[in-house]
């Protein structure tokens, strides 16, 4: 059982989420303001550094916004050991 909230698996789905943002040429401001919602670029930037989790249905309309393929993600994922 992991001693905190945020485990080697949330920090990899902060940096993976950050990662192909930049690589699809989106900024901050455009995530947030295609998620809606009162979705800022600091929820944004606190998302990439890990310091907002996300639940699923917003993993899901993010990872639409910015092209992330959510099975890669996944399997990137399982190869992170649990804590």
């Amino acid at each position: 059982m992991p001693k905190s909230l945020y485990t080697e698996r949330h920090k990899a789905i902060a940096a993976m989420i950050a990662k192909t943002r930049r690589d699809n040429g989106f900024t901050q401001v455009h995530v947030a303001e295609s998620m809606g919602g009162g979705w800022s670029q600091p929820i944004i930037a606190s998302i990439e550094r890990g310091g907002r989790r996300l639940d699923l249905v917003e993993l899901i309309k993010l990872a639409d916004i910015i092209q992330l393929d959510l099975h890669e993600l996944i399997d990137h994922l399982r190869t992170i050991p649990d804590e």
